[in-house]
């Protein structure tokens, strides 16, 4: 039985999660710690989420539980402060939990190499300024933006409501001729990409899809899962390993 450590900040994560976990072909469980810090997408209050106090203290709860994999399940916490600082995150998580761990962002990085994708579309649930810090930081891995759009939700309480009809005008806006990106793993990704990916004639990327590709990855689990859309039976190609320092 695989066991799957989910760090969730502010509050419990999507169930969508959890069932998507139930799916794999290997037998699964999941257990969430609840990271400490203010639920809002102000890039402050996100240094703070991802801060290595607070995911220490996280990961340190959750190692009575022997995790196979830790996963640092936030996108905004993971790139406020770029490539650098998310490998760093992780590679301390690792340190702590003696287990591979990955974030969001880096699940992210680690997909759209797997899909050898260079140019994306970006709609962020996040204001202007967080939108604009994750733009930067898929750059950082040699992925052009061709367009963003930011939805303005303060907190990942106004991320979680957000449903496909609320992405709809986005689409509209950055057209369905690319692949489209939409982080924030308070939004329920996964249910979304079962209502919209079908209307879209390239692939569309969601924070918790990616998030647990890659956690299947490092557990040494099978990706061949249909929830995980374009990104199912890829491999990851290992480039958020070994690059910390």
């Amino acid at each position: 039985m695989y066991r799957i450590g989910l760090l969730a900040p502010f509050r419990e994560l999507p169930g969508e999660l959890g069932d998507t976990i139930a799916m794999a072909r290997e037998g699964a469980v999941h257990w969430q710690v609840i990271t400490e810090a203010d639920d809002s997408h102000a890039l402050p209050a996100l240094r703070e989420t991802g801060s290595d106090a607070v995911l220490r203290a996280g990961v340190e709860r959750m190692l009575r539980w022997r995790p196979d994999v830790v996963v640092w399940a936030c996108t905004s916490g993971s790139f406020v402060d770029g490539r650098q600082r998310a490998l760093e995150q992780v590679a301390r998580l690792e340190a702590v939990a003696g287990v591979p761990a990955t974030s969001t962002s880096l699940a992210f990085a680690a997909a759209l190499a797997a899909l050898d994708m260079t140019e994306v579309a970006v709609i962020a649930p996040y204001p202007e300024p967080a939108t604009t810090r994750f733009v930067d930081y898929l750059r950082e891995w040699g992925v052009e933006v061709a367009s963003a759009v930011h939805m303005d939700s303060p907190s990942g309480a106004d991320s979680e409501r957000l449903s496909a009809r609320d992405f709809e005008a986005a689409l509209a806006a950055v057209g369905a001729d690319r692949p489209i990106v939409i982080p924030d793993t308070a939004v329920w990704g996964l249910q979304l990409h079962r209502e919209l990916a079908s209307r879209l004639s390239a692939p569309l990327l969601v924070a918790n899809q990616v998030t647990l590709w890659h956690a299947f990855q490092l557990a040494g689990m099978s990706t061949d899962v249909e929830a995980l859309g374009a990104l199912r039976g890829h491999a990851a190609a290992g480039i958020t390993r070994g690059s910390a320092n």
